[in-house]
């Protein structure tokens, strides 16, 4: 089966660390360096490299996602409580919440952005409801 690595570039990886482990991501010292972190929530495996890093793997200029953006990231979580857990800890940890609410009957979505402006989405879908929507 293939696997999807995130690589993000970030200003301070373990302050990137510090954010995601509060999430429930599980750190991933294989993959660290002074320069580099790893950490995984279930299948989503994302790199966080440095700017001096990330700049090996690409000649194109880094954006500063709190004023572009290039992409957005979505995972699922296991309930509605898990959803609103997730990001008032995101909250509470300096993440704003860019976009309202998402309350569907089959899905209920929020957000909130990293400490270097990523944006990442957890929702939790129903799939039976969405069958009776």
């Amino acid at each position: 089966m293939n696997k999807i690595y995130l690589n993000l570039p970030v200003i301070n990886a373990r302050k990137s660390v510090a954010f995601y482990t509060e999430l429930g991501f599980v750190e991933n010292i294989e993959f660290a360096s002074h320069n580099t972190a790893c950490v995984i929530l279930g299948d989503i495996t994302v790199m966080l490299l440095e700017h001096d890093r990330f700049k090996d793997f690409t000649s194109l200029r880094i954006i500063d996602p709190t004023r572009e953006v290039q992409a957005m990231f979505a995972f699922t979580v296991d309930s509605r409580a898990e959803v609103d857990r997730i990001t008032k800890i995101a909250l509470s940890l300096g993440a704003i919440e860019p976009t309202p609410i998402e309350d569907y009957s089959y899905m209920y979505a929020r957000s909130f952005t990293d400490p270097d402006g990523h944006a990442w989405g957890p929702f939790y879908y129903d799939e039976q409801a969405l069958l009776k929507a």
